[in-house]
Protein backbone atom coordinates (compact mmCIF):
# COMPACT_ATOMS: atom_id res chain seq x y z
CA UNK A 1 0.00 0.00 0.00
CA UNK A 2 1.53 3.39 -1.13
CA UNK A 3 1.22 6.71 0.95
CA UNK A 4 -1.44 8.42 -0.91
CA UNK A 5 -3.90 4.75 -0.39
CA UNK A 6 -2.76 4.51 3.37
CA UNK A 7 -4.31 8.38 3.37
CA UNK A 8 -7.29 7.31 1.59
CA UNK A 9 -7.86 4.43 3.20
CA UNK A 10 -7.92 6.58 6.75
CA UNK A 11 -9.98 9.17 4.99
CA UNK A 12 -12.66 6.75 4.21
CA UNK A 13 -12.75 5.04 7.85
CA UNK A 14 -10.99 1.89 7.06
CA UNK A 15 -8.08 1.09 9.80
CA UNK A 16 -4.47 0.04 8.85
CA UNK A 17 -2.35 -1.46 11.42
CA UNK A 18 -0.12 2.02 11.31
CA UNK A 19 -2.03 4.88 10.85
CA UNK A 20 -1.36 7.58 8.45
CA UNK A 21 1.34 10.65 9.20
CA UNK A 22 1.46 14.05 8.56
CA UNK A 23 2.10 17.12 9.15
CA UNK A 24 0.27 20.41 7.54
CA UNK A 25 3.54 22.51 7.31
CA UNK A 26 7.68 21.88 7.99
CA UNK A 27 9.61 25.14 7.89
CA UNK A 28 12.33 26.00 6.32
CA UNK A 29 14.57 26.21 9.91
CA UNK A 30 13.35 22.93 10.71
CA UNK A 31 14.20 21.31 7.53
CA UNK A 32 18.13 22.53 8.02
CA UNK A 33 18.29 21.06 11.70
CA UNK A 34 17.64 18.22 11.07
CA UNK A 35 19.27 17.86 7.73
CA UNK A 36 22.38 19.48 8.66
CA UNK A 37 22.70 21.71 5.80
CA UNK A 38 21.09 24.82 4.11
CA UNK A 39 17.67 24.69 2.97
CA UNK A 40 17.93 24.27 -0.94
CA UNK A 41 14.31 23.71 -1.70
CA UNK A 42 11.45 21.06 -2.22
CA UNK A 43 13.95 17.77 -2.65
CA UNK A 44 15.13 19.04 0.87
CA UNK A 45 11.32 19.11 1.79
CA UNK A 46 10.77 15.45 0.18
CA UNK A 47 13.71 14.24 2.25
CA UNK A 48 12.44 15.42 5.43
CA UNK A 49 9.14 13.87 4.71
CA UNK A 50 10.77 10.42 3.90
CA UNK A 51 13.07 10.72 7.23
CA UNK A 52 10.02 11.12 9.18
CA UNK A 53 8.39 8.86 7.36
CA UNK A 54 5.14 10.82 6.38
CA UNK A 55 2.36 10.23 3.91
CA UNK A 56 1.10 13.11 2.99
CA UNK A 57 2.27 17.05 1.96
CA UNK A 58 0.30 20.17 2.28
CA UNK A 59 1.09 22.92 -0.67
CA UNK A 60 0.16 26.01 1.25
CA UNK A 61 -1.26 29.68 -0.86
CA UNK A 62 -1.90 31.01 2.81
CA UNK A 63 0.07 34.29 2.07
CA UNK A 64 0.20 34.60 5.61
CA UNK A 65 2.85 31.45 6.07
CA UNK A 66 6.21 31.32 5.53
CA UNK A 67 5.47 28.44 2.98
CA UNK A 68 2.24 30.74 1.32
CA UNK A 69 2.36 30.16 -2.56
CA UNK A 70 1.14 32.65 -5.58
CA UNK A 71 -1.88 30.46 -7.20
CA UNK A 72 0.78 30.05 -9.63
CA UNK A 73 3.37 28.80 -7.93
CA UNK A 74 1.13 26.33 -5.87
CA UNK A 75 -0.20 24.66 -8.66
CA UNK A 76 3.59 23.94 -9.77
CA UNK A 77 4.47 22.66 -6.81
CA UNK A 78 1.48 20.29 -6.73
CA UNK A 79 2.33 18.99 -10.11
CA UNK A 80 6.25 18.65 -9.00
CA UNK A 81 5.19 16.31 -6.25
CA UNK A 82 2.75 14.33 -8.23
CA UNK A 83 5.13 13.74 -10.73
CA UNK A 84 7.63 12.28 -8.09
CA UNK A 85 6.12 10.83 -5.51
CA UNK A 86 3.14 8.76 -4.30
CA UNK A 87 2.12 11.46 -1.42
CA UNK A 88 -1.14 12.12 -0.90
CA UNK A 89 -1.12 16.13 -1.62
CA UNK A 90 -3.16 18.40 0.29
CA UNK A 91 -3.41 22.18 -0.71
CA UNK A 92 -4.90 24.72 2.22
CA UNK A 93 -6.22 27.49 1.42
CA UNK A 94 -7.86 30.76 3.58
CA UNK A 95 -11.24 30.16 4.58
CA UNK A 96 -13.93 33.10 4.75
CA UNK A 97 -13.14 34.64 8.05
CA UNK A 98 -9.25 34.74 7.43
CA UNK A 99 -9.97 35.82 3.68
CA UNK A 100 -11.99 38.93 5.59
CA UNK A 101 -9.26 39.84 7.80
CA UNK A 102 -6.86 39.94 4.92
CA UNK A 103 -8.96 42.88 4.41
CA UNK A 104 -9.67 44.99 7.79
CA UNK A 105 -7.85 44.65 10.91
CA UNK A 106 -9.93 42.25 13.56
CA UNK A 107 -11.00 45.02 15.71
CA UNK A 108 -12.49 46.87 12.91
CA UNK A 109 -13.78 43.62 11.71
CA UNK A 110 -15.70 43.38 14.97
CA UNK A 111 -17.34 46.17 14.89
CA UNK A 112 -19.11 45.61 11.73
CA UNK A 113 -20.95 42.38 12.32
CA UNK A 114 -22.40 44.80 14.75
CA UNK A 115 -22.55 48.45 12.98
CA UNK A 116 -22.84 47.35 9.72
CA UNK A 117 -23.15 43.27 9.50
CA UNK A 118 -23.76 43.69 5.27
CA UNK A 119 -20.08 44.58 4.79
CA UNK A 120 -19.11 41.58 6.69
CA UNK A 121 -21.15 39.18 4.71
CA UNK A 122 -19.99 40.87 1.75
CA UNK A 123 -16.58 39.92 2.35
CA UNK A 124 -16.92 36.66 3.59
CA UNK A 125 -19.04 36.07 0.06
CA UNK A 126 -15.78 37.27 -2.00
CA UNK A 127 -13.47 34.99 0.09
CA UNK A 128 -15.03 32.37 -0.37
CA UNK A 129 -15.33 32.64 -4.38
CA UNK A 130 -11.68 33.05 -4.08
CA UNK A 131 -10.98 29.75 -2.19
CA UNK A 132 -13.27 28.22 -4.25
CA UNK A 133 -11.83 29.19 -7.36
CA UNK A 134 -8.30 28.38 -5.80
CA UNK A 135 -9.20 24.90 -4.69
CA UNK A 136 -10.74 23.77 -7.64
CA UNK A 137 -7.66 25.08 -9.67
CA UNK A 138 -5.60 22.77 -7.28
CA UNK A 139 -7.38 19.85 -7.83
CA UNK A 140 -6.83 20.31 -11.67
CA UNK A 141 -3.61 20.31 -11.01
CA UNK A 142 -2.90 17.11 -9.24
CA UNK A 143 -4.24 17.61 -5.27
CA UNK A 144 -5.63 14.82 -3.73
CA UNK A 145 -7.50 17.02 -1.23
CA UNK A 146 -8.19 20.41 -0.18
CA UNK A 147 -8.19 22.18 3.64
CA UNK A 148 -9.61 25.34 4.31
CA UNK A 149 -7.86 27.07 7.22
CA UNK A 150 -9.83 29.62 9.22
CA UNK A 151 -8.65 29.86 12.80
CA UNK A 152 -11.58 30.46 14.30
CA UNK A 153 -10.45 30.59 18.01
CA UNK A 154 -8.14 31.33 20.54
CA UNK A 155 -6.87 28.55 23.46
CA UNK A 156 -10.36 29.84 26.17
CA UNK A 157 -13.04 30.42 22.57
CA UNK A 158 -13.95 30.95 19.53
CA UNK A 159 -13.00 34.48 18.09
CA UNK A 160 -16.62 35.57 17.06
CA UNK A 161 -19.46 34.08 19.21
CA UNK A 162 -20.76 30.96 17.76
CA UNK A 163 -24.49 32.33 16.55
CA UNK A 164 -22.07 35.35 14.72
CA UNK A 165 -20.18 32.62 12.92
CA UNK A 166 -23.67 30.84 12.19
CA UNK A 167 -24.50 33.93 10.72
CA UNK A 168 -22.21 35.42 9.07
CA UNK A 169 -19.33 33.27 8.19
CA UNK A 170 -20.63 29.50 8.22
CA UNK A 171 -23.39 29.61 5.52
CA UNK A 172 -20.23 30.62 3.08
CA UNK A 173 -17.99 28.07 4.77
CA UNK A 174 -20.84 25.71 3.65
CA UNK A 175 -21.23 26.54 0.21
CA UNK A 176 -17.64 26.90 0.10
CA UNK A 177 -17.28 23.02 1.18
CA UNK A 178 -19.90 21.88 -1.10
CA UNK A 179 -18.67 23.39 -4.29
CA UNK A 180 -15.67 21.93 -4.19
CA UNK A 181 -16.59 18.50 -2.86
CA UNK A 182 -17.94 18.21 -6.32
CA UNK A 183 -14.50 17.90 -7.77
CA UNK A 184 -14.67 14.65 -5.98
CA UNK A 185 -12.13 15.81 -3.91
CA UNK A 186 -12.28 15.70 0.18
CA UNK A 187 -12.02 18.48 2.34
CA UNK A 188 -10.44 19.25 5.60
CA UNK A 189 -11.17 22.02 7.99
CA UNK A 190 -8.72 23.56 10.17
CA UNK A 191 -8.56 25.91 13.13
CA UNK A 192 -6.00 25.95 16.22
CA UNK A 193 -7.76 26.99 19.62
CA UNK A 194 -11.39 25.98 20.96
CA UNK A 195 -13.53 24.81 18.95
CA UNK A 196 -15.47 22.72 20.53
CA UNK A 197 -18.61 25.30 20.84
CA UNK A 198 -19.05 25.01 16.62
CA UNK A 199 -17.71 21.78 16.46
CA UNK A 200 -21.14 19.93 16.28
CA UNK A 201 -21.32 22.61 13.32
CA UNK A 202 -18.28 21.90 11.32
CA UNK A 203 -19.29 17.94 11.15
CA UNK A 204 -22.76 18.76 10.04
CA UNK A 205 -21.41 20.98 7.06
CA UNK A 206 -19.95 17.60 5.69
CA UNK A 207 -16.07 18.20 5.88
CA UNK A 208 -14.15 14.88 5.29
CA UNK A 209 -11.56 15.35 8.64
CA UNK A 210 -10.78 18.25 11.25
CA UNK A 211 -7.11 19.31 11.57
CA UNK A 212 -5.32 20.72 14.77
CA UNK A 213 -7.27 19.43 17.77
CA UNK A 214 -4.97 21.70 20.08
CA UNK A 215 -5.43 19.83 23.37
CA UNK A 216 -3.59 23.15 24.89
CA UNK A 217 -6.93 24.31 23.98
CA UNK A 218 -9.22 21.62 25.11
CA UNK A 219 -9.51 19.73 22.09
CA UNK A 220 -9.54 15.66 23.61
CA UNK A 221 -9.63 13.71 21.05
CA UNK A 222 -11.01 10.94 23.18
CA UNK A 223 -13.75 12.75 23.84
CA UNK A 224 -13.61 13.72 20.12
CA UNK A 225 -13.88 10.33 18.60
CA UNK A 226 -16.79 9.00 20.33
CA UNK A 227 -18.46 11.81 19.13
CA UNK A 228 -17.54 12.22 15.96
CA UNK A 229 -15.51 9.87 14.80
CA UNK A 230 -17.41 8.12 12.34
CA UNK A 231 -18.23 11.68 10.43
CA UNK A 232 -14.62 13.18 10.70
CA UNK A 233 -11.23 12.21 10.05
CA UNK A 234 -9.32 13.74 13.20
CA UNK A 235 -6.18 14.44 12.22
CA UNK A 236 -3.07 16.46 14.81
CA UNK A 237 -3.42 16.65 19.09
CA UNK A 238 0.09 16.89 19.80
CA UNK A 239 2.20 19.79 20.38
CA UNK A 240 5.95 19.86 20.42
CA UNK A 241 5.88 23.40 21.33
CA UNK A 242 5.29 21.34 24.80
CA UNK A 243 9.34 20.39 24.93
CA UNK A 244 10.97 20.53 26.83
CA UNK A 245 8.26 20.96 29.35
CA UNK A 246 7.60 17.80 28.71
CA UNK A 247 10.65 15.21 28.16
CA UNK A 248 10.98 13.96 25.05
CA UNK A 249 9.73 10.15 26.65
CA UNK A 250 6.76 11.91 27.66
CA UNK A 251 5.96 13.36 24.25
CA UNK A 252 6.58 9.46 22.64
CA UNK A 253 4.32 8.00 25.73
CA UNK A 254 1.71 10.86 24.59
CA UNK A 255 1.49 9.91 21.19
CA UNK A 256 1.02 6.50 21.29
CA UNK A 257 -1.91 7.28 23.51
CA UNK A 258 -3.29 9.32 20.84
CA UNK A 259 -3.08 6.94 18.28
CA UNK A 260 -4.89 4.59 21.11
CA UNK A 261 -7.44 6.66 21.76
CA UNK A 262 -8.38 7.72 17.98
CA UNK A 263 -6.46 5.27 15.57
CA UNK A 264 -9.46 2.32 15.81
CA UNK A 265 -11.62 2.30 12.99
CA UNK A 266 -9.62 4.44 10.53
CA UNK A 267 -10.73 8.14 10.31
CA UNK A 268 -7.36 9.65 11.82
CA UNK A 269 -3.92 10.70 10.46
CA UNK A 270 -1.15 11.71 13.26
CA UNK A 271 0.76 14.49 13.01
CA UNK A 272 0.97 18.05 15.14
CA UNK A 273 -1.01 20.07 16.13
CA UNK A 274 0.34 23.49 14.59
CA UNK A 275 3.18 21.84 12.04
CA UNK A 276 6.85 21.61 12.10
CA UNK A 277 7.93 25.49 12.41
CA UNK A 278 11.14 26.72 12.34
CA UNK A 279 12.09 26.52 16.59
CA UNK A 280 10.48 23.21 16.88
CA UNK A 281 12.63 20.78 18.78
CA UNK A 282 13.81 18.31 16.10
CA UNK A 283 14.72 15.61 18.45
CA UNK A 284 11.22 15.29 20.36
CA UNK A 285 9.96 15.41 16.55
CA UNK A 286 12.29 12.18 15.49
CA UNK A 287 11.52 10.38 18.91
CA UNK A 288 7.71 10.80 18.65
CA UNK A 289 7.61 9.50 14.53
CA UNK A 290 10.19 6.83 15.59
CA UNK A 291 8.57 5.42 18.24
CA UNK A 292 5.32 5.28 15.78
CA UNK A 293 7.08 3.53 13.43
CA UNK A 294 7.00 0.87 16.02
CA UNK A 295 3.80 0.74 17.53
CA UNK A 296 0.30 -0.93 15.69
CA UNK A 297 -2.98 0.65 16.10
Amino acid sequence: MNHRQLVRRAIDHQHSPVPPRGEICIGPGFIEKLLGRPYRGLADRQETIAALGLDLVVVSTDLALPAGLQPESAIREIEWWRQRTDLYILVLVTGPFRGGLDHIPFEQYCRLTLKAPQEILELSSRAARDLVRLAKSCVRAGADGVIIGDDLACNRHTLLSPPVLRKMIFPFLQQSLESIRRTGAPVFFHSDGNINPVLADLAAMGFAGIHSLQPSAGMRIAEIKKRYGRELTLWGNIEFTAYPRKTAQELRARAVKIVAAAAAGGGFIFGSSTGLADDTPVDAVVGVYQRLREYSA
